[in-house]
């Protein structure tokens, strides 16, 4: 009966996160063709400069306290007083990096010139920073609630549409840009902070236990060389192109982000669970309790698979969707200013699977069985790989050669964090879905091929596309069975009937 209800627990949580990431870019979807058109390309690419900037200290401040938190806080959460002192020092630490990364930061654009002419973006967006470190989602994800996120987050993307349409007329009103942008995606933690208490008895030590200081380093080392490989590109496409490249580039950047990001919260919501099984196994083989451990491994095994089919499922026809319609979505979002980012947002999709596996057998497997350090040199090498070839490349093929450095440090980490998490756990690949999928997705192909020489102008392009792509793969796939799909289908419809 238990695991039942944790399985439900997983779906409803499941359908929550990405409920909730689904919302969240219902804002940029909204706004960002609207801001693209008002500010244009250079304000647009001085924006996302200033973002990649900040993106170092933000991590800094994070300091891979999520990941850890999140993998070390379930094992206690169960008892109430060891949680909470757990928590208070995690939080602390949380604070004390938060305070050194703000330091340097100052320190940063005080001192090089390039940075000052940034300054005031860069003093706006330094506010993400202190909202994070007040975002205290982590404990939410220990005790696996994403409810009041999801909340949060409709309503501040309410509230940062309405404020963008009212207040942002012109490339002048760029800094008032930023401070929207930067309440609506990171305000949520104000209020995520106000109701912590509901869980912990959160409070800050002045001397927090350092024994969590070490593998939190490890995390972080880890986590900075997937962020140097992920907005490197942005950062030397600004130092070497200038703000129209980097304009291009983050368009196609953004677009894609989207898309993986959606995705990423399946994997994400399946943390906590995955990481309480093998925590749960671990204590099975030190009392001595191998019946016990051997069923804590058949639920990790199950939901890794169930999980692993999901992600096949979902992201091939993703990635063959966006490459098919990348002209009309940058054309209708970003305008036609913005065409020469087709071609990066076709490249960067090619990405998305490997993405995807990075994320599974990497933040899902490796950290839950503690493998961090293979992890953190797998990052750091795809980081020094795309960093060495963007140096190489950006001057002569610009915000393109951005996209096939992306390609490159992404299919690494992808192939390589599969080969190493084999050593904990051994995940099957279910070859009929992913045939079944690759079914699925040269129907898509053939539908938008049809629908191009039939419907006329790209906005009508895209949502007939959109429609047809989805209603024909979701066809395909309950007749030639992907069980996804059938499950899909038969919960949707249980549903249905309750109702």
């Amino acid at each position: 009966m238990q695991k039942d209800v944790n399985k439900k627990s997983v779906k409803v949580n499941a359908f929550l996160n990405v409920s909730k990431t689904v919302v969240s870019f219902i804002f940029p979807l909204i706004t960002f063709p609207y801001s693209s058109h008002v500010l244009g390309v250079e304000a647009v690419g001085k924006y996302n400069f200033g973002t990649s900037i900040i993106s170092y200290f933000l991590l800094l401040a994070a300091l891979g306290i999520v990941m850890y938190g999140v993998r070390e806080g379930t094992k206690y959460r169960d008892d109430k007083e060891k949680i909470s002192r757990f928590c208070s020092e995690v939080f602390s630490i949380n604070v004390y990096s938060t305070l050194i990364s703000l330091c340097l930061l100052a320190l940063c654009v005080w001192c090089i010139p390039k940075l000052q002419g940034y300054a005031v973006i860069i003093l706006i967006l330094s506010l993400r920073i202190i909202l994070t470190t007040l975002n205290v989602n982590w404990i939410y994800s220990i005790f696996e609630d994403f409810l009041l996120n999801t909340i949060v987050t409709i309503i501040l993307d309410i509230i940062g549409i309405i404020a963008m349409v009212t207040l942002v007329h012109s490339p002048t009103d760029l800094y008032m840009y930023v401070f929207i942008a930067v309440m609506t995606y990171s305000g949520y933690g104000i209020f995520q902070f106000a109701y912590v208490h509901h869980y912990v008895k959160l409070r800050f030590i002045w001397n927090p236990d350092l024994r969590h200081l070490k593998p939190i380093l490890i995390i972080f080392s880890m986590e900075l060389g997937a962020t140097i490989y992920i907005s490197s590109d942005i950062t030397i496409l600004g130092w070497i192109g200038g703000d129209r490249a980097t304009g291009l580039y983050s368009t196609a950047s953004y677009i894609y982000l989207i898309v993986k990001q959606v995705l990423s919260a399946l994997v994400m919501v399946v943390i906590p669970r995955f990481s309480y099984f093998i925590g749960a196994e671990e204590r099975a083989v030190e009392d001595g309790d191998s019946e016990k451990a051997e069923e804590y491994k058949k639920d990790a095994v199950t939901l890794g698979e169930t999980l692993q089919d999901s992600m096949i499922t979902f992201c091939l026809p993703c990635m063959v969707g966006l490459i098919l319609m990348a002209e009309p979505i940058v054309l209708i979002f970003a305008g036609a200013d913005f065409s020469e980012s087709v071609a990066s947002l076709q490249l960067l999709s090619l990405a998305l699977v490997f993405a995807m596996m990075e994320d599974f057998y990497g933040n899902c497997i490796l950290i839950a069985y503690k493998r961090e350090m293979t992890f953190m040199c797998l990052t750091i090498s795809a980081a020094l790989i795309n960093i060495i070839l963007n140096f190489i490349l950006i001057p002569h093929f610009m915000q393109n050669a951005a996209a096939v450095t992306t390609i490159i440090a992404e299919v690494f980490m992808g192939l390589t964090t599969y080969y190493f998490s084999k050593k904990d756990i051994k995940i099957k690949i279910h070859w009929s879905i992913l045939l079944k999928t690759c079914v699925g997705c040269v129907a898509i192909a053939v539908v938008c091929y049809v629908l191009k020489l039939l419907v006329a102008g790209n906005l009508m392009f895209m949502i007939t596309g959109v429609i047809c792509s989805i209603a024909v793969y979701a066809i395909v796939e309950v007749i030639i069975k992907n069980p996804v799909a059938v499950n899909l289908v038969s919960n949707i419809k249980r549903i249905i009937k309750k109702r």
